[in-house]
């Protein structure tokens, strides 16, 4: 029997956990993208907690109750705080949160190949719309050598969860579809050296 060290190393090791900050520690008109989010209950009620890359947010508990229908639609979307504005009523004084979500921004995810960055999903938002297109591989997994399938098998267990396999459309046609989605941009920026290569190849 083949022993799957991915899997048990994902048993057992232990992933730190990531500290708990409030909005207003959030660096000024910075969007933080959103991993994950959900309603928790705790001593002082219902809350938002959000998942950011490198901290864990609860939102004020005056938006609960707009954003808790939502919750699982906001994964991929951005929070900036734009800072803490002075609230006023009859009874008290005192600071609150001003903050605002952000559609998500076009992104793309892949595998390297024979040294080259070939795209597995790309997103696109369009201002009205989130297009995503899934590539089928161009080489089949078994016909990876050794480097290119060790590199696979991380990516998709630790890096974007995307099956190497996996896809629906064409190779061949990306680079119509980035002409169609992208011929009145006159600049894309892209995090990451190897991701600009599938833009200007």
């Amino acid at each position: 029997m083949q022993m799957n060290l991915s899997q048990i190393n994902s048993v057992c090791r232990v992933t730190p956990q990531k500290p708990v900050r409030s909005l207003q520690e959030l660096t000024l008109e910075v969007p933080e993208e959103i991993l994950s989010a959900k309603r928790v209950s705790g001593k002082f009620g219902a809350q938002i907690l959000l998942e950011l890359k490198e901290s864990i947010v609860f939102l004020p508990q005056r938006v609960t109750d707009a954003i808790a229908p939502y919750v699982d639609a906001l994964k991929g979307y951005r929070i900036v705080f734009h800072g803490t504005r002075q609230f006023n009523s009859h009874y008290y004084h005192h600071q609150q949160a001003d903050f605002e979500f952000l559609e998500p921004l076009e992104n793309v995810q892949g595998y390297i190949v024979n040294n080259e960055f070939t795209v597995k999903e790309l997103a696109i938002y369009d201002g009205k719309d989130l297009k995503s297109y899934l590539f089928k591989p161009t080489v089949n997994y078994h016909d990876l050598n050794t480097t290119d399938r060790k590199t696979a098998n991380y990516l998709y267990h630790n890096i974007h969860g995307i099956p190497y396999e996996s896809g629906d459309v064409d190779y061949s046609e990306i680079h119509e579809i980035l002409e169609n989605n992208l011929s009145s941009i006159d600049m894309v920026f892209v995090k990451g050296q190897a991701k600009a290569g599938c833009w200007c190849s």
